[in-house]
């Protein structure tokens, strides 16, 4: 199988029926790929909200499976892990439930994986919806950070090979996760860059200011970048502020 697609889910109810219906338009192009060259296994980590059931109940084919485990302490790279633990496909997507993945996206990345065989990559993305200010965080984001600093987070969807994870090593935190995987990830060499951009819901900017929470991205990544690598006040100064 080339690729699995691990969508991590906890207390998405908001969310899943959206990420479900998406999805629903991306199983066509992957049967005309071929019945072992695609599969999406949402990974849970014990949901509250019946998110898991909302996924049970959408009746999907067999190439979407969910797998469900209890953390005690639940991050999305624990998340994802769960996940990747029961993944078949030679490489691995992590596409969060409020991401979108079109039809050209995934055709796009299907015979970029056939054609080159990368080790790793990640796409671009865009904000919907969507504000000026969010738009020059975007350019910042994709243009600076991506495409020059080759730095990628959970929603540019970073796709990887998967045996590459027994490499480099999975980072067992709950917070900054993304930002140390693609640390690890990039020991391995450039990311392939894809031109296909993800869809992301600006929901985390919104109802409160957009300016103030991308300040507090940006403080939290270059305190991280600079050194100060202890997480737990981190993520508290995160939580304070966001």
């Amino acid at each position: 199988m080339l690729l699995t697609i691990v969508i991590p889910v906890f207390n998405e109810s908001q969310m899943i029926n959206e990420c479900l219906a998406r999805l629903q338009t991306l199983l066509p192009p992957a049967r005309q790929s071929g019945p072992e060259d695609f599969e999406i296994i949402f990974s849970d980590p014990g949901s509250t909200d019946g998110s898991i059931d909302e996924i049970h109940a959408a009746l999907l084919p067999s190439a979407v499976r969910s797998v469900t485990l209890r953390l005690k302490h639940p991050s999305v790279g624990r998340t994802v892990k769960l996940g990747l633990e029961q993944a078949r496909g030679e490489y691995v997507l992590v596409l969060p439930c409020d991401v979108g993945l079109e039809r050209s996206a995934l055709s796009e990345l299907i015979e970029a994986l056939r054609r080159s065989q990368p080790a790793w990559g990640a796409f671009p993305k865009r904000y919907e919806p969507t504000t000026l200010f969010l738009n020059v965080y975007l350019w910042l984001q994709n243009f600076v950070r991506l495409r020059i600093l080759k730095n990628a987070v959970w929603t540019n969807g970073f796709f990887f090979r998967r045996n590459l994870i027994q490499e480099v090593g999975w980072p067992d935190a709950d917070f900054m996760e993304d930002v140390m995987l693609c640390d690890r990830l990039k020991l391995s060499g450039k990311p392939m860059l894809l031109k296909s951009r993800l869809t992301v819901s600006s929901r985390r900017y919104y109802p409160r200011r957009s300016s103030r929470r991308i300040l507090v991205n940006w403080l939290i990544i270059t305190l991280f970048r600079l050194g100060y690598q202890d997480l737990k006040r981190l993520k508290a100064i995160y939580v304070f502020f966001k």
